[in-house]
């Protein structure tokens, strides 16, 4: 199975955000959200159809809807942060994953001094371990973290089901290379 890794482009959008819906569950992220200066999406492909995607962001944390209310614990205000990395349920553990996290771990350590990454506490994978593998510190716990922005924007937690999800978030920091 050949695999092409690169940057997403807008033609990739509508797969991008199918694949977002299949994995959270429509309503919980809009891929207008994944355009911007400051975003990076980085994309899998097989055979012509998009079967992975790992997106992150340098910014402002209280600009970034999750960090707001993890700010405090952050060490700097502009921050790189991991957001997304799915991958097909039909192209999982054939290390398509662990290569969109290395893209977009390079990518983003030459851009912000310190990086970012929230964590489903609970569920199948409860450590982050390829980024725990790759320098990231645990640092805080926030139960039932995305609550309130689950009834918000309806989407469906896929470890805890239908809303309010009731999960709690890890928050994992890692320095980066960037000295601006």
């Amino acid at each position: 199975m050949e695999i092409e890794y690169r940057k997403a482009e807008i033609s990739d959008l509508e797969a991008v955000q199918a694949l977002i819906d299949l994995a959270f569950g429509a309503g919980y992220h809009k891929t207008k959200n994944l355009l911007g200066e400051e975003i990076v999406l980085f994309v899998a492909i097989v055979e012509g159809q998009i079967v992975g995607l790992a997106s992150g962001e340098v910014g402002l944390a209280q600009c970034h809807l999750e960090f707001r209310k993890a700010a405090s614990f952050l060490p700097a205000r502009r921050i790189a942060i991991l957001d997304q990395l799915i991958v097909h349920p039909d192209y999982r553990n054939k290390g398509i994953g662990r290569q969109l996290f290395r893209l977009r771990l390079a990518y983003l350590e030459g851009h912000a001094q310190h990086l970012a990454l929230l964590h489903w506490k609970e569920g199948l994978f409860e450590r982050p371990l390829i980024a725990i593998r790759n320098g990231f510190k645990r640092v805080q716990e926030f139960k039932g973290f995305w609550a309130k922005d689950s009834l918000r924007y309806g989407f469906s937690c896929d470890r805890c089901g239908i809303p309010p999800c009731q999960c709690t978030a890890v928050l994992y920091l890692k320095s980066g290379r960037s000295q601006s």
